[in-house]
């Protein structure tokens, strides 16, 4: 996924930013803090702390769902039995919770099984293995959901304004305000630009069906096959979560106007 972001002006001095490899990508936090009182060692620990914070809870979410870890939660999923009930990170739970809310909305669209069986949450902690021969994938929501994650972190220190960006799942918060840029398939010029403010943007690539980020696939659940479409989708969304997942609805249906965005207050383009 990308989205070019460049940084608006802001009333905030400075905009401290730093950046992070989880989730198969690069993981860019920014944010401004109130003018310096004299005490640089007290500022530049709250900036330290801040940071850690937020990209702790990326790591928590690249180790409970990343498929390349055999011990995450996905990972243990996958490998289990029919009926099997799997002890979770309560944030893998809220995911899948989401993920089925998504696929109710979707019609089935947004599958994070991808057609190959069900899945149950049981609790706060727990999912049942309804079938064996399931298999989760959170490629298509779990970059979304950690940059929500982190901007909840880093607004529960005291941050006013800032961003996430993970690979192009971006998220923008308080006075701050950023222009994306819609580049067209190929990295043709550009095809149109916005202004982000409070919200989130996710955009997915895909030549015949695959794409050229982390070579991932899109795949109609219905057939469990490869949908082999040359298309490139963005949706602005308030939560991340939401704008990352619905970029794979719009790009399987090709309709900006499909129900499931009005529901989570989406907006989607074509370019």
């Amino acid at each position: 996924m990308t989205a070019s972001v460049v940084n608006g002006a802001s009333a905030a001095p400075v905009l401290h930013k730093r950046a992070q490899p989880w989730l198969g990508t690069l993981v860019e936090a920014g944010f401004h803090l109130p003018v310096k009182t004299g005490d640089n060692c007290h500022h530049d620990e709250a900036v330290t702390m801040a940071f850690n914070a937020a990209f702790s809870a990326c790591r928590r979410v690249h180790l409970a769902m990343s498929p390349a870890l055999p011990d995450s939660d996905l990972s243990r999923f996958n490998r289990a039995p029919a009926g099997a009930i799997i002890a979770c990170d309560p944030w893998t739970v809220r995911v899948l919770e989401m993920a089925a809310a998504l696929q109710q909305a979707s019609t089935g669209l947004f599958d994070i099984a991808q057609g190959s069986g069900g899945f149950r949450c049981e609790d706060a902690r727990h999912v049942v293995k309804e079938t064996g021969a399931a298999q989760l994938n959170a490629g298509g929501i779990a970059k979304g959901f950690a940059v929500d994650r982190m901007i909840a972190t880093l607004r529960a220190r005291g941050i006013k304004s800032g961003y996430v960006n993970a690979g192009g799942d971006l998220r923008v918060f308080g006075d701050l305000d950023w222009p994306v840029h819609l580049r067209q398939q190929n990295h043709q010029p550009v095809a149109a630009s916005l202004t982000l403010r409070q919200g989130s943007f996710a955009s997915s690539e895909f030549a015949a069906g695959r794409s050229p980020f982390h070579g991932d696939t899109l795949i109609n659940p219905s057939t469990q096959g490869i949908c082999r479409k040359n298309i490139r989708v963005s949706v602005a969304a308030p939560r991340c979560v939401f704008a990352d997942a619905l970029t794979k609805v719009v790009a399987l249906t090709g309709n900006i106007h499909h129900p499931a965005l009005q529901q989570f207050h989406a907006s989607a383009w074509i370019h």
